[in-house]
């Protein structure tokens, strides 16, 4: 292989090897097929109550406004410019932005299998695309707008670039200040990513010196600050740290629950868990590539087990650890590590080939699977229908389903673009200020599609008051001016 582990020379074969070849087919293979789930998921209504929000918000960062300063935004504030500049790109399109968020999937399949490559082999590169290319949630959840996803390739590559450097490629520290710079960038998409910090720094300084360990924590604060620096850093603080640390301090941490729900999660594609614990116990090169999967999976479980509240595509995160672990059991199936002198099989080959056998007969299991995961709403286009036929597009619209309002090319306004119910319920959006709101804006609509009647229901009582119910399906209701 070259001396950055992405091929070898060949005569024969041109500048790859007939091995390299089969690798780089077998890879883009898992792409191709990860695609083919994706693609017919893309022109699906919604996959959440995020996914309009987050619409909504780059709606408004390409109109001008900014995120924290403008928007109320408790998510990283990169994450927000990021949004605008998808929708300047790709303009008013859910399936543009799906198809954006479906491209980090490919990059994260393909970062994880360069690492696998460079570290550990052909068959652990290989087995850890197929790992992620197959598993049902990961698939379901890099086609749906969350920062979660997003923000995966910029974390794999991190480990990549930390990699690179503990071979000195390229001299000096470079690579140690681009994985701390790039693993900022990642925090500022989705402030988990952070939590991988320590096991890069780890990894820089278990393989150089101790003034790269420090570069690298530095590049990651010089990029994670200059984003934070292009809004508000206060009110960027007020809306994430503390808005989501009052909802944690008013329900408590649930961690039998937390727990729950990370074994619900992983137990959907138990195969490949199966292959990643063989990994963690049994992989024969115990290197930087394992401890990176290892801390990878047990940095961001533990995480979470903490988290309040957790969601499920905050789990995603996880998928790529658990595919390098994965990979790792698979290089058991090597010739060099399969075989002892003398020609005997190593008994840990038995037990991962046994896993692969299991793994391989649960994947028809997870294809029909992912079929169950692309909800529609029949309702949500009749209201949409409504609203374009009777609403001006580009005035301003209240709405506790963003993606409705989203869809009907109606903005919200940006103190409102979160109607969320963590919101609602933590008091930072009470009846009070929606109804304050209403009266000074007066908009021409205003969509109730629950969270307003489960969480609000004053403001709900005002609107039946002041507006007129011009449309409702007895579940859901669109106010219209008087």
């Amino acid at each position: 292989m070259t001396k950055y582990g992405l091929g070898r020379p060949s005569s024969a074969f041109g500048p790859w090897s007939l091995a390299d070849l089969m690798t780089w087919a077998a890879v883009a293979g898992s792409v191709a097929t990860y695609l083919a789930f994706q693609v017919p998921g893309l022109s699906v209504f919604s996959y959440g109550w995020d996914e309009g929000f987050y619409l909504q918000v780059g709606w408004l960062v390409a109109l001008g406004y900014r995120p924290h300063s403008d928007i109320f935004f408790p998510q990283a504030t990169g994450f927000g410019w990021f949004l605008g500049a998808l929708y300047k790109l790709l303009g008013h399109s859910v399936e543009g932005f799906r198809l954006a968020v479906v491209l980090a999937g490919v990059l994260t399949i393909v970062f994880t299998s360069l690492l696998l490559l460079r570290e550990a082999g052909r068959v652990a590169s290989v087995a850890s695309a197929w790992l992620l290319a197959l598993n049902p949630k990961f698939q379901a959840l890099t086609r749906a707008i969350e920062a979660d996803s997003v923000a995966l390739p910029l974390m794999v590559l991190a480990l990549f670039l930390t990699a690179v450097y503990r071979r000195k490629e390229p001299k000096g520290s470079a690579a140690a200040l681009l994985a701390g710079f790039v693993l900022g960038l990642g925090s500022q998409l989705k402030l988990s990513a952070a939590v991988l910090l320590p096991a890069v720094v780890v990894g820089i300084l278990w393989g150089g010196r101790q003034r790269d360990a420090l570069g690298c924590v530095a590049a990651w604060a010089l990029a994670f600050g200059s984003v934070l620096a292009m809004s508000s850093p206060v009110e960027a603080v007020s809306q994430f740290i503390v808005f989501q640390t009052r909802w944690a301090a008013t329900y408590g941490i649930d961690l039998s629950a937390n727990l729950r729900q990370l074994v619900g999660f992983l137990w959907v594609d138990r195969g490949m868990v199966l292959l990643a614990l063989a990994g963690a116990v049994l992989a024969a090169r115990r290197g930087f590539v394992y401890a990176a999967g290892l801390g990878w999976t047990c940095l961001l479980g533990a995480f979470y087990a903490l988290k309040s509240p957790l969601y499920d595509h905050n789990l995603v995160t996880l998928v790529p650890g658990l595919a390098i672990l994965g990979g790792l059991a698979a290089k058991g199936l090597t010739p060099e590590v399969l075989l002892l002198q003398g020609g005997r099989i190593r008994r840990s080959s038995v037990v991962v080939a046994a896993l692969v056998t299991v793994y391989l007969v649960l994947t028809p299991r997870l294809i029909f699977l992912d079929l169950a995961v692309r909800p529609e709403d029949n309702a949500a286009w009749r209201a949409v229908a409504f609203m374009a036929s009777n609403v001006p597009r580009g005035t301003w619209a209240i709405s506790d389903e963003p993606m409705v309002a989203f869809r009907a090319e109606l903005p919200s306004p940006p103190g409102l673009a979160d109607t969320s119910y963590l919101r609602l319920a933590t008091g930072y959006l009470p009846a009070s200020e929606l109804i304050t709101t209403t009266e000074s804006m007066r908009p021409s609509v205003v969509l109730v599609w629950g969270r307003f009647r489960q969480a609000v229901p004053d403001y709900v009582r005002w609107l039946s008051d002041n507006y007129r119910e011009g449309w409702t399906d007895g579940q859901h209701s669109i106010f219209m001016r008087r």
